[in-house]
């Protein structure tokens, strides 16, 4: 098949193109990846700061409940009714936002009864204060009920801490690969375009030079073999003149 110039810019252009196209849906994918992966990670920041807010909540209301034991007075139990509802707020977050881990929704599972047996043994330490007086609420502290469920507690949500980090460097390596592998991707498939349109170039080039040369030399054939005829019937008139002029002597 004849290549015209045409075709030959045209196919000189289209795999650059179609290069580039690639290289734009790989982006687009790495893109779309990355920002899951930042969602991912968004949820994770979310899911540790939703436990803080639980065992900070729980320090709220012990140290609500110490305050109200020692002195009988109001006011020292505002930092423990406000960190109930926080609690409350918290678990039910957490429980949501763990959903499609299976692990954190059994240590979920068995957070759950500690706290609520938490917030029983305060509640009680207060009605023991306000109806018994300070010194059976005090031997209700010194029993050390409180502080075991509170230590059981802090290692059930340090256990779910810890797997959330696990999962946060996870996602961190995840969205690093996938950027390095986008800026690869990037890079290489433009290089392989530079150099793909450079050859597209001296592929062009020389096909239209040759077929330039080419076009010439046929003219200059077509000229030369022209010039031929001419002179052949320059020739011939002369001959013809010459013939003439003698018949004409003859007559004469």
């Amino acid at each position: 098949m004849q290549w015209t110039i045409g075709r030959k810019i045209a196919a000189g252009f289209a795999l650059p193109l179609v290069i580039l196209v690639v290289i734009g849906w790989l982006s687009y994918r790495s893109t779309m990846g990355l920002l899951a992966t930042n969602q991912l990670v968004t949820h994770t920041h979310k899911v540790l700061q939703e436990l803080e807010g639980v065992l900070s909540a729980l320090v709220d209301t012990e140290t609500g409940t110490r305050g109200y034991v020692i002195t009988g007075e109001e006011p020292f139990l505002e930092p423990y009714h406000s960190a109930i509802t926080r609690i409350q707020d918290s678990v039910v977050r957490i429980g949501q936002l763990t959903a499609d881990n299976p692990n954190q929704q059994r240590r979920l599972d068995a957070l759950k009864p500690l706290i609520n047996t938490a917030l029983a043994f305060r509640k009680a330490l207060i009605d023991t204060r306000k109806t018994k007086g300070a010194k059976p609420a005090s031997d209700m502290v010194l029993s050390g009920e409180g502080k075991r469920e509170m230590d059981e507690i802090r290692r059930i949500i340090a256990e779910m801490q810890s797997e959330e980090h696990a999962l946060l460097k996870e996602r961190d390596r995840a969205a690093q690969s996938m950027a390095q592998t986008t800026i690869m991707t990037i890079g290489v498939g433009t290089l392989l375009a530079f150099l793909l349109v450079a050859l597209a170039g001296v592929f062009i080039v020389r096909g239209v030079t040759s077929q330039i040369l080419n076009g010439v030399n046929v003219l200059v054939s077509s000229a030369s073999e022209l010039t031929a005829a001419m002179t052949q019937q320059a020739s011939g008139n002369a001959e013809e003149a010459t013939a003439v002029q003698e018949t004409s002597t003859t007559v004469d």
